[in-house]
This record gives C-alpha cells, sequence and structure tokens, in this order.
C-alpha cells in the first residue's frame, strides 16, 4: 500500500474506538472489509445520529484528524448512508459506493452490500435474535457431553442479556435438538 495509515504515528491507547478503528482502517483501505458504523451524538440540544459507510468515508477524507491530538469527534453527515438531526426532525438516506439503503422495508432499516448482496439488518432486536440463534447453533455441533457443560454456561449469559434488554418473542420459537 502506497499510503500511509492514518494512524500511523498516533497514540490513542486510551480510546477502545480508535483501537477498533485503526485495527480495521487497512482492510477497509483495501477493500477487504467493508464496514457500516453507527453513531449517536448528544451535546446540549444538539443530538445528530446516523450511519457510516466507513470505507467510503475513508476516502473521501482524511482520517488522520480523528486520530490526532487534539482529536476531531468522527459526526455523521447528512452525505452518510443515514442521518437524522433529532432537533430539526431532518432525515436523509442515500446509496454509497459499498451500500444501498432501504428504509421503507417492513421490518426497519436495511443495508445491501452492493458486492456480494448480503442485506444488513440493523435493528438491535433482529441482530440478538441472531447471535442467539447462532448459539444455539454452535451447542448443536458440540458433543453431548461438551453440550451440557456449555449450555449451563451460556443460557446463564443469555438470561441475564435478556433480562437487562428483553427481546419481544411472541412470534418466535425454536428448540435444541
Amino acid at each position: 500500500m502506497n499510503k500511509a495509515l492514518a494512524h500511523a504515528d498516533c497514540i490513542f491507547d486510551d480510546s477502545p474506538f480508535l483501537i477498533e478503528l485503526a485495527a480495521r482502517e487497512e482492510n477497509i483501505k483495501t477493500g477487504r472489509l467493508t464496514s457500516i458504523l453507527f453513531l449517536r451524538y448528544q451535546k446540549q440540544k444538539k443530538e445528530i445520529s446516523g450511519y457510516i459507510d466507513l470505507a467510503h468515508r475513508m476516502k473521501t477524507e482524511n482520517f488522520k484528524k480523528y486520530f490526532e491530538k487534539p482529536i476531531e469527534i468522527l459526526l455523521p453527515k447528512p452525505t452518510d448512508l443515514s442521518y437524522y438531526n433529532w432537533e430539526s426532525l431532518k432525515a436523509y438516506a442515500n446509496e454509497s459506493p459499498n451500500f444501498r439503503v432501504d428504509a421503507n422495508s417492513e421490518v426497519g432499516l436495511l443495508f445491501r452490500n452492493k458486492r456480494d448482496r448480503k442485506v444488513i439488518n440493523v435493528d438491535p432486536q433482529f441482530v440478538k435474535l441472531i447471535r442467539i440463534i447462532l448459539l444455539l447453533m454452535n451447542l448443536q455441533i458440540l458433543k453431548k457431553e461438551q453440550r451440557k457443560k456449555v449450555v449451563k454456561k451460556r443460557m446463564k449469559a443469555i438470561q441475564q442479556e435478556l433480562l437487562s434488554n428483553p427481546l419481544n418473542m411472541n412470534k418466535l420459537s425454536f428448540s435444541i435438538i
């Protein structure tokens, strides 16, 4: 890669967000990874939120300013995948070179990757359900003896998570075989 990474020579050990952003930067810039970032910013009466296509923003903007001290805050813009200003109630949805936006879906806001055409559902309840289903699928692969040990530990964790943020499961059913 000819161009230096934006986080090169920057110290940001105190920010888990910047550490994660730096870890993804090279793969995003080379096209091996696409990432959608959700940000919500609140300060006094100003509140904005949005979904950002990181690959597109990294190509169109100098990210060095987000890693250097004093750090500039990465904020959603009306030109990102989605943007909502809570004060003015203005909403924007835009395609990027990597993603199409489906804001009219019955299941909520969806993004479709233009390269592999996979659909990304960003509804937190849906994401939580998928995590539970994947966990249950992984448990089915384990041997019966291993399963008993893991099930107790994992089910306790799931119960704690569901108690802290309940999931509406009226229409859902699944079982462990």
